[in-house]
């Protein structure tokens, strides 16, 4: 007779409960065949392993001993199970990764490709979306992952901050502004504002920044792509703030980017997930690729993006240097 992985379960299943009956019932057993089991491990160790009472049972001295390493023993296992289930999943998979479209062109692809290089076999599958179907696909678990503006307050979501984000002023070339730098938002905002349509992350970081202002700037379009909005300002409709990461992508050619100051205006941008952590290794394995230095520094880098804050997901306003 030999000592199996069920009779060390159950031997340790009762040497915590300290009952037979709770005991079964954890482990889904009869009373009877639990008693069993221990008889035949007590017979092949060729010890008693319990004093047993009409309430409950202890554990001799050689049971003490014996109790420590078969739970050793059973965490080991399990463990190596898990390791190996979870190296199965890196080798089949598929992650959805939800990304607003400044995201969607510039560390997602970057992200996505080296991650892919790594574990061929795992399809990752991107969605372009706005900042709150981003939180919603996360919410109904129709997503794993997700790149954007962090919430800016108290939310559901787990966000891991990546960098901070300026916003500047874009003007046509031959706009009175064009060429100027560091024009304070109260100028700039004596010119027809056009910005994204309410409900995107953008709209919501600059109606933040204005209210904490005292600004306001009203705009008549119900916009969602930035090369609309580039292409207003082009034809002289008016000015626009957006994020430095939908210019690197943009056609600027017959525009002039400008730094727009007092105040400056931040987001910060990171990564969400359902809290509790991704729910499958392949997601994991993503987050933590996603995250670190050999994705990001070369992203830092390229873009010119300052590196991650502390946790602060609300838009920040930064007087200028003097």
């Amino acid at each position: 007779m030999s000592i199996s992985f069920s009779r060390l379960r159950s031997f340790v299943a009762v040497a915590e409960e300290r009952q037979f009956q709770r005991a079964a019932e954890r482990l889904s057993v009869s009373q009877p065949s639990l008693s069993g089991q221990i008889r035949d491990l007590e017979a092949v160790l060729g010890a008693v392993l319990f004093v047993r009472t009409t309430r409950k049972v202890q554990l001799t001295a050689e049971g003490e001993r014996f109790f420590h390493r078969a739970r050793q023993i059973l965490a080991d296992v399990e463990a190596a199970v898990s390791d190996l289930r979870d190296r199965s999943d890196l080798k089949h998979g598929r992650i959805v990764v939800a990304a607003t479209p400044s995201i969607a062109c510039s560390l997602a692809p970057a992200a996505m490709g080296a991650f892919q290089a790594r574990f061929p076999e795992i399809t990752v599958q991107l969605h372009e979306l706005t900042a709150p179907e981003i939180e919603e696909m996360l919410r109904n678990g129709l997503a794993d992952i997700g790149f954007g503006p962090l919430p800016s307050g108290p939310s559901d979501l787990a966000a891991t901050p990546l960098f901070v984000e300026r916003f500047r002023g874009v003007v046509a070339a031959g706009h009175p502004l064009a060429g100027q730098s560091n024009v304070t938002l109260t100028r700039f905002l004596e010119h027809p504002l056009i910005a994204t349509d309410h409900g995107t992350g953008i709209r919501e970081a600059i109606d933040r920044a204005l209210r904490d202002c005292g600004l306001r700037a009203g705009t008549g379009h119900h916009l969602h792509r930035y090369e609309t909005i580039v292409a207003l300002v082009e034809a002289g409709m008016g000015v626009a703030l957006l994020p430095e990461l939908s210019l690197f992508t943009s056609d600027l050619r017959r525009v002039s980017v400008l730094d727009v100051v007092e105040p400056e205006i931040t987001r910060e941008i990171g990564i969400l997930r359902r809290k509790g952590g991704c729910a499958s290794s392949a997601a994991s394995e993503f987050f933590a690729h996603c995250t670190s230095e050999a994705v990001l520094a070369p992203f830092h880098e390229r873009w010119g993006l300052g590196p991650k804050r502390g946790r602060t997901a609300k838009p920040t306003t930064r007087k200028a240097k003097a």
